[in-house]
Parts: C-alpha cells; sequence; structure tokens
C-alpha cells in the first residue's frame, strides 16, 4: 500500500524512469574490471635521488641592469 497519490501520467513516468534505471544496472554489470592490480601511491615526503645545481647568485645578479639588494627591479606591469 502506498502513502502517496499518483496519477496514471505520473506512474508512467516512474515506470519509465525504473526501466531506463534497470537498463543502467545491468550494463554496469557487464563492465569488465582491469586484470592488473590498481596500485595506491602512499602519501608522504618525496625527495630526488640527485644532488640539485650549485651555482653564485651573485653572478647572475651581476648580468642584470636593474638590482636592488638580491632582487632583480622590473618594470610595473598593469
Amino acid at each position: 500500500m502506498a502513502l502517496i497519490k499518483v496519477n496514471s501520467e505520473e506512474k508512467k513516468e516512474i515506470e519509465q524512469r525504473i526501466t531506463a534505471l534497470r537498463e543502467l544496472l545491468k550494463n554496469l554489470e557487464e563492465v569488465e574490471l582491469p586484470k592488473e592490480s590498481i596500485i595506491l601511491v602512499s602519501e608522504g615526503l618525496y625527495e630526488r635521488d640527485d644532488i640539485p645545481e650549485q651555482f653564485d647568485s651573485e653572478s647572475i645578479l651581476n648580468g642584470f641592469n636593474s638590482v636592488k639588494g638580491r632582487y632583480i627591479k622590473a618594470p610595473k606591469t598593469l
């Protein structure tokens, strides 16, 4: 016994939606999962194995025309 009342048009629409849902679920059952296992990457800190390149920042800064302290001065942009 239903606690809500629906007219015949609403009943037909509900039946169509349920039928469409059943078709989708049937298609889902036919999906074949991959044979290889899924590997999840663990969370954590990852560091590079190589050694970062060391360089002299002063020689780089000397290559610019306008330097203030350890910063390169550039024109303002909008």
